[in-house]
């Protein structure tokens, strides 16, 4: 059979190589090979993930063809075009199976659950996030040996979004070494299943319960005050307190990773406890929590030495402040640089306000740490010393008689001046006139965690991103791999700059680019060609680009992007207005590069292409796999059922307009 599947160009020495659809042995659209046992268990979970990518789905031959005792892993996810008796069968006679994944397959119950538990007895990994028709009987033990024997060698289970599980006492307790848990989005779990969870699981590492509106302390009130081994929890969405949050993180000393990403109740007190108690705290995630302040950087101060992934993104009550303040923290050498920062949308980093009363309390502890953090030493390594003292030595009386407005100024006076010696100290230049202390905060903050930045995020930040941080970006930072960020300035300074991050920046595989605010056609043009110009960017896996909607996308943008020399498999272009139909269809060759080898495709506004033209730019698409369509209104409303129909391997398909909205998923 192997030389068989060699011939339809699927097997070579266990290597994928390009698959010769044609050939292969379907049957209304489905694979019916019955026999590949000889295949190693990577490379059938590579065949079936390719299969499904070009919109070929596996039948119950396939399933038949790879059971066997030699089977020790089975990765299917999205299998639903098979019944859940087959399944039955191949658990039955795959005896020796370690990881499967069967998530999103809406076939399997209950009874594919109790037969992989029953006949699986070294399973290690299961994961059926998804499985909407699996509920707590599947888990019950009366129906497996008196003692669980067989769920003892579980080590990570996942089954996010399987909303009818709600009691998880029959998992926790026959899974006592289960190292990781996904329950996140299983809305029916309570707070006090979650507090058995990490009461009896004691060798629990990982942990997700995002999403999980019934884990709240509306009438429960946490409790666990012993440590915890866990080192990865997610929190996201949560409906926990902030007094339960704080008992929470007061409880796992050991975490690593911290996700409390979208949560209301995160605030100033909240990221107090945290700064203060996860020293081992390596990744926090706190995007989108509103109610954190200034406040909270001016806590962080040297702790967390060990934090390298920071997103503190859509935080609205953030200023600039906070950048002054991280530019403080990474100016020492005893904290570990970032690998990761995520400013986007807080779109007041470029307003200074005035303090809030809530700083004058602490006004006297600042005097005390700024002084011992960042001022008494701040360039140790330096053989121009920095001298504050003259700063800070007010005496006893004159601090007394000084108001609260008064010391809401002092306290600011101190940081700008902190900022002005370090920007003097690290030789960070600017090219406009006055420069600004915000910007060059950044510009701070990039060069001291230049070496090692790989993912950064500055989307929406006006009055930050100026040609100051552009250039310090594509001059010191040669590691960036993800780059978001937003262009406003009308001006050859932030074009030269952008051209030197395209250039120098050669490891950036990920960029997501506003220039929506850019009302120049001439500095708009210049953009695209930074992008697709001679050698910059050969590494670009993805670009998304936001484009002014009075300027659109022009012929020639279209020209110069075609001729670049990545290849993309993901690109989206908001704003799209301006494409010319005539020229695509008499252009169309020029543009089979550029479209090729994008499996997901997002292009939104556009009032010109019409049916054809649409048809046209996705047949250079080979394997389209998510299609979005926003705002095209010159289109048929019975264009998304043509694309659906015609498109095999299209997953996901979006068009909206004024005429329509569709939205179509395939799951097998």
């Amino acid at each position: 059979m192997t030389q068989q599947i060699e011939h339809y160009g699927v097997i070579s020495d266990n290597i994928l190589p390009v698959i010769d659809i044609q050939n292969l042995p379907l049957k209304k659209g489905k694979l019916v090979t019955s026999d590949i046992r000889e295949c190693s268990d990577d490379y059938i979970c590579k065949l079936y993930l390719l299969l499904k990518n070009v919109g070929i789905r596996i039948t119950e031959s396939f399933l038949y063809g790879i059971s066997g005792p030699n089977r020790k892993k089975i990765q299917v996810p999205f299998c639903n075009g098979v019944k859940a008796s087959s399944f039955n069968y191949f658990f039955f006679n795959s005896p020796n199976l370690e990881i499967v994944d069967l998530s999103n397959c809406y076939q399997v119950n209950n009874r594919v659950i109790k037969c992989i538990i029953s006949n699986c007895k070294k399973l290690r990994e299961l994961n059926i996030c998804g499985c909407r028709l699996v509920t707590d009987s599947a888990f019950n033990t009366e129906f497996f040996s008196p003692t669980g024997s067989c769920m003892t060698n579980l080590k990570t289970l996942n089954i996010q979004g399987c909303s009818q599980i709600i009691d998880l006492q029959s998992i926790i307790k026959r899974t006592r070494d289960l190292e990781s848990l996904n329950i996140s989005f299983c809305r029916n779990i309570t707070i006090s299943t979650f507090e058995d969870v990490i009461q009896c699981c004691i060798n629990l590492k990982e942990l997700d319960i995002s999403s999980c509106d019934g884990i709240n302390d509306n009438n429960y009130e946490f409790n666990y005050i012993a440590n915890t081994n866990i080192e990865k929890i997610s929190l996201s969405r949560s409906k926990l307190s902030s007094s339960t949050l704080k008992k929470i993180i007061s409880s796992m000393e050991n975490l690593q990773y911290l996700n409390l990403n979208y949560n209301v109740n995160v605030n100033d007190e909240v990221f107090y406890e945290i700064s203060s108690k996860l020293m081992k705290l390596n990744t926090l995630c706190l995007r989108s929590c509103a109610n954190i302040s200034d406040k909270s950087f001016f806590y962080l101060g040297e702790s967390l030495r060990e934090l390298e992934h920071l997103d503190i993104s859509w935080c609205p009550m953030l200023t600039s402040k906070t950048l002054k303040y991280l530019a403080l923290r990474y100016s020492r050498n005893n904290v570990k640089k970032l690998k990761t920062l995520k400013l986007s949308q807080n779109t007041n980093l470029g307003n200074f306000f005035d303090s809030d009363d809530n700083f004058t309390d602490t006004i006297n502890d600042y005097r005390k740490k700024i002084p011992r953090l960042y001022l008494n030493n701040q360039c140790e390594s330096s053989s121009n010393d920095i001298d504050h003292t003259q700063t800070l030595n007010s005496t006893n009386s004159e601090q007394n008689n000084i108001s609260e407005s008064q010391e809401n100024i002092f306290q600011d006076k101190i940081l700008e001046e902190c900022i002005v010696k370090l920007i003097q100290n690290a030789n960070v230049k600017t090219k406009l006139v006055g420069g600004g202390l915000t910007p060059l905060s950044m510009c701070l903050i990039i060069k001291y965690n230049c070496e090692t930045l790989v993912n950064l995020e500055l989307e929406g930040l006006k009055n930050v991103t100026t040609s100051d941080v552009l250039e310090h970006i594509g001059v010191l930072c040669r590691n960036l791999k993800n780059l978001s960020i937003s262009i406003f300035e009308n001006d050859d300074l932030s074009i030269e700059s952008f051209d030197k991050i395209c250039r120098k920046c050669i490891n950036i595989s990920s960029l997501s680019l506003d220039v929506s605010n850019v009302e120049s056609n001439y500095h708009h043009s210049s953009i695209i060609n930074c992008i697709s110009n001679g050698d910059s960017l050969l590494k670009l896996n993805e670009l998304s680009i936001v484009i002014n909607p009075k300027i659109g996308i022009s012929d020639e943008n279209l020209d110069s992007l075609s001729s670049c020399k990545f290849q993309l498999s993901k690109l989206r272009i908001k704003n799209f207005q301006g494409f010319s139909n005539d020229y695509f269809k008499k252009n169309n060759s020029k543009f089979i590069k550029l479209f090729s080898s994008v499996i997901e495709i997002s292009l939104s506004g556009n009032d010109y292409s019409n049916d054809d033209d649409v048809i046209l730019l996705l047949k250079l698409v080979k394997v389209p796999s998510s299609v979005e369509l926003i705002n095209f209104n010159n289109i048929s409303v019975d264009l998304p059922k043509y694309i659906w129909e015609n498109f095999q391997s299209i997953k996901q398909l979006s068009v909206f307009n004024d005429k329509t909205k569709v939205l179509l998923e395939r799951f097998n």
